[in-house]
């Protein structure tokens, strides 16, 4: 399967490939995200993490790949939209945790570490 990254972790941008850097916030990689999926790009991962306190990292990392025919764009971009309006109504209401900037760094690596390995078990499956 054929995939890019988005990110704004360094430490994802310097070990993997396909990696699409954004030098910027969270928010930032969201906006780039939702840009993409318009451009014909499909999220293989979800843009948001799975919990309210994720949501205070300052890294984040998506998996995006080519969208294939008969692909609900729509549903595509709505989540994408979607995942930015969330973002900023969740985000302005505490600050994002630079303090643990190290630890997030790292967490969204294993995140991203996981979901490659689920890509990869997928394409076995088919």
């Amino acid at each position: 399967m054929e995939y890019s990254i988005i990110t704004n972790n360094p430490t994802v941008a310097g070990k993997y490939e396909n990696v699409i850097f954004v030098e910027g916030t969270v928010g930032d990689v969201l906006v780039k995200t939702r840009n993409l999926v318009q451009t014909g790009n499909s999220l293989i991962t979800h843009p948001l993490p799975a919990s309210i306190r994720m949501m205070y990292t300052p890294y984040r990392s998506i998996i995006l790949g080519k969208a294939t025919e008969g692909e609900d764009r729509f549903l595509q971009l709505q989540i994408a939209e979607e995942s930015i309006t969330k973002y900023k109504r969740i985000i302005e209401y505490r600050n994002v945790d630079y303090r643990n900037k190290i630890d997030y760094e790292k967490l969204d690596e294993i995140l991203l570490i996981n979901a490659l390995h689920e890509i990869k078990i997928m394409e076995v499956a088919l």
